[in-house]
C-alpha cells in the first residue's frame, strides 16, 4: 500500500503515466528500467522476489536509490545489509553516495523532489525547472501568509508578544532551533520566540498565539515541558506538534507516555 501511495504521488506530480508497483506479483519486480528505487521497510530483503530482484539490478549496473519508509521504524542502514552479501559493495557505494530518500506522506512533493535529484533522467534540466519554480511559489506563499498572520495579531483584542513559540524537551533543543531559524528566514514577519533552557532568552508561553511543541523520544516525560503545555491551555493557546520522526517512528506510543489525561486528550 506504501509503495503504490508513493507511485500514485509520483504519477500527479509527473504528469506522465508509468506501470503501477505489484507487489504480489512477479511481473512487478523488473529491473529493466535504469533507475530501481527499494523500499526499505523491516525485514525487506526477507522478501526472495525482492532479493532476487534486487541482485539482477546489481548486476545489470543499475542507479540503485534506497527510499526510506521512515513512519515504519527500521534503521535505514541495518535493513539494506541484510541484502545478499555479494551486493553488499553496491549497497555500500549507495549509502557513502547518499543515494538514499527519507521519504513521508505528509511531505510527498518535498520527498519527490529529493528522490528525483537521485535518479538518472533524460531530461534532468526541466525537472529542475520546474523544482525551482515550486521552492519560489512556497517561499512567496509563506511570505503572504505569515504578513497577514502578523497583522492579524496587532489587530487582536487579546494583545500577545508572540504569534508562535517553538518548544520542546532538552533532547529536541536541536530541532527546535533549526525550526526557529527556518521561521525567522521564511517568515520574517512573525514575531517567533523558542525556549531552549535558557531562563533569560526562554519565551513565556503565556503570552503567544501558538505553541509548537517539538516531540521526540520521551519529550512528553519532561516535566517542564508538560508545565508549558499547560499554560499554553490555560491561556487558550493554540497547540501543534511537530514530530520528530528520527527520534519516535511511532506518534502514538510517545503521545501515550503522557500520564496527564487532560493533555493527552488535547494532543490528540
Amino acid at each position: 500500500n506504501y509503495t503504490c501511495a508513493i507511485w500514485r504521488s509520483l504519477r500527479a506530480w509527473l504528469g506522465v503515466s508509468f506501470r503501477e508497483p505489484a507487489p504480489g506479483e512477479r511481473a512487478g519486480f523488473e529491473t529493466k528500467p535504469p533507475n530501481i528505487v527499494v523500499v526499505v521497510t523491516p525485514n525487506v530483503f526477507k522478501h526472495p522476489q525482492v532479493k532476487e530482484a534486487f541482485e539482477l539490478a546489481v548486476t545489470q549496473k543499475r542507479n540503485i536509490v534506497f527510499l526510506h519508509h521512515i513512519r515504519s521504524g527500521c534503521d535505514l542502514e541495518e535493513e539494506v545489509l541484510k541484502a545478499p552479501e555479494e551486493t553488499h559493495k553496491v549497497v555500500e557505494k549507495t549509502l557513502k553516495e547518499e543515494r538514499v530518500v527519507i521519504y513521508t506522506e505528509d511531505l510527498a512533493e518535498q520527498c519527490n523532489d529529493i528522490l528525483m535529484s537521485k535518479l538518472n533522467l533524460k531530461d534532468q534540466a526541466t525537472l529542475q525547472q520546474a523544482h525551482e519554480k515550486r521552492v519560489h511559489d512556497r517561499k512567496i506563499s509563506i511570505m503572504k501568509n505569515s504578513a497577514k498572520i502578523a497583522k492579524a495579531r496587532t489587530m487582536a483584542g487579546v494583545k500577545r508578544k508572540y504569534d508562535v513559540c517553538i518548544t520542546s524537551s532538552p533532547e529536541g533543543m536541536g530541532v527546535t532551533s533549526a525550526l526557529f531559524e527556518a521561521f525567522t528566514k521564511l517568515a520574517p514577519a512573525l514575531c517567533v520566540g523558542r525556549n531552549v533552557g535558557d531562563k533569560v532568552q526562554n519565551a513565556d508561553v503565556r503570552h503567544t498565539f501558538n505553541l509548537i511543541v517539538v516531540l521526540t523520544k520521551d519529550a512528553l516525560t519532561c516535566a517542564s515541558l508538560l508545565e508549558e503545555i499547560k499554560i499554553a491551555l490555560e491561556s487558550e493557546g493554540n497547540i501543534l506538534v511537530v514530530h520528530d520522526l528520527r527520534s519516535c517512528p511511532d506518534i502514538d506510543e510517545e503521545l501515550n507516555k503522557c500520564d496527564d489525561k487532560v493533555l493527552h486528550a488535547s494532543l490528540k
